[in-house]
């Protein structure tokens, strides 16, 4: 399940797992983010700016706790 929220975050980005701008795949552990994110305004319903398509795909993930 969440290898397919991954999958509609990276098409959302235009992200590539084979050579990974923002998600990257760790082998036997899952992923992580390869990019920091600063200064990201609120997202706007409607927008076409990254806050919003990262915003409304991870609204879409379960509650998870580490």
């Amino acid at each position: 399940m969440v290898d397919r929220h991954i999958r509609n975050l990276r098409i959302r980005l235009h992200d590539s797992w084979r050579q990974p701008r923002f998600i990257a795949t760790v082998s036997g552990q899952g992923y992580r983010f390869v990019l920091s994110v600063v200064g990201l305004a609120l997202p706007v319903p409607g927008g076409d700016d990254l806050a919003w398509a990262v915003s409304s795909v991870l609204d879409r993930l379960p509650s998870l706790s580490f």
